[in-house]
């Protein structure tokens, strides 16, 4: 405390005083400024100090050492310039300065213990703040990642067993079974487009694309095509869910069949 500071240094300038007998003019005014900077201070305390701090600065900082600093101050005021102290040396003076000043060194000590107690709440608090987080966002995690397991689960067994089924019915295997027909996703929407590829006709080899080619090319015999396995069944799954695929190139006849003698 900034008053407790002011309050030693009085104690030495009115200790000057006592021992010498009288106090100079301007030992005096150091000594009142000293008192009134004092005065200050405890009043800047109060106002921002708390009920509860105020009142423990009023229980400790009282009793016989306050009236009896008040009251040496009392006799260098009536006759400090004038040199009559009343038999006061400085060594009385600076015992009972001290006692006061022992006073407030005991308010200092007990609002740290105060602030010490509050920081451990306070830190405890917090340690206590950052488990519940760590573990709601630990719970989070786990949730999230339980959800994309489920959902990359449900998408890839289907997505295999389609591809797998794909693969033998490119390979001419026509009685395979629709797997995930009843799922209402995109998934389910491909198994259930299946029927389509069995009941019209599709061929692994072909996909009906003579009838493509000879509306675009007229009568072209149509090549032998003979697809990888995954080809083939990539380009069933695009025929049975209504992507239309386009037929290769026609052939077209060679220039120099087309070209005619200048004349």
């Amino acid at each position: 405390m900034q008053a407790k500071e002011r309050a030693g240094q009085e104690r030495a300038v009115g200790a000057q005083g006592f021992a010498a007998g009288r106090f100079s003019l301007e030992l005096y005014r150091r000594f009142l400024y000293l008192r009134m900077e004092q005065d200050t201070f405890l009043q800047t305390f109060k106002s921002y100090a708390t009920k509860a701090e105020d009142a423990v600065y009023r229980r400790i900082v009282a009793g016989p050492s306050v009236s009896a600093v008040n009251g040496l101050r009392a006799i260098a005021d009536a006759g400090g310039l004038q040199g009559d102290l009343n038999g006061v040396d400085g060594a009385a003076w600076f015992r009972t300065a001290t006692a006061r000043i022992d006073l407030m060194r005991a308010v200092e000590i007990a609002f740290a213990e105060r602030t010490l107690l509050s920081a451990a709440k306070n830190s405890e608090a917090a340690k206590i703040g950052f488990w519940i987080l760590l573990g709601a966002a630990g719970g989070v995690t786990v949730l999230v990642s339980a959800i994309a397991m489920i959902t990359v689960r449900s998408l890839a067994r289907p997505l295999l067993t389609l591809t797998v089924a794909m693969t033998a019915l490119a390979g001419g295997d026509t009685t395979v079974d629709v797997p995930a027909s009843d799922r209402a996703d995109q998934v389910g929407a491909m198994a259930r487009a299946w029927p389509c590829c069995v009941t019209t006709g599709c061929s692994p080899t072909g996909y009906r694309r003579e009838n493509v080619r000879s509306k675009r090319c007229g009568s072209v015999a149509t090549p032998k095509w003979k697809p990888t396995l995954s080809l083939s069944a990539w380009r069933l799954l695009t025929h049975c869910t209504g992507w239309t695929l386009l037929a290769m190139p026609c052939s077209a006849p060679p220039v120099d069949s087309q070209a005619q003698p200048l004349k």
